[in-house]
């Protein structure tokens, strides 16, 4: 699963108001989102046959690449879960307190 969310960088956020319980979810990988228009669209052509490709019509069926719209995040480093369901972003590739989109891929426990 995935999701999108806007958040403050520095502040720990809830996850519940976006659909995310840490009770029954379980963060796989976070990015940060840099280029959204980017994140979807970067891969114009299947490699094997060369034929264009569609964009893609949901966020599951994005290929999420590393610097091609998205910035993937380390955990300790980047974010942290700190009491229950706050997440803790503190990423360096944005500057404190800038508003910034994240993208969350999630799974059930």
């Amino acid at each position: 699963m995935r999701k999108i969310i806007e958040i403050i960088s520095g502040q720990k956020i809830d996850l519940l108001p976006s659909g995310i319980d840490l009770d029954k979810h379980e963060i796989v990988r976070l990015w940060t989102v840099y280029d959204e228009e980017r994140m979807w669209t970067w891969k114009k052509f299947d490699t094997q046959t060369g034929e264009r490709l569609e964009r893609p019509s949901s966020l599951e069926e994005v290929e999420l690449k590393h610097h091609e719209g998205i910035f993937l995040e380390d955990r300790i480093h980047d974010w942290n879960i700190r009491q229950g369901n706050l997440l803790d972003y503190y990423s360096r590739v944005v500057g404190q307190n800038e508003e910034v989109k994240i993208l969350i891929e999630y799974k059930e426990k």
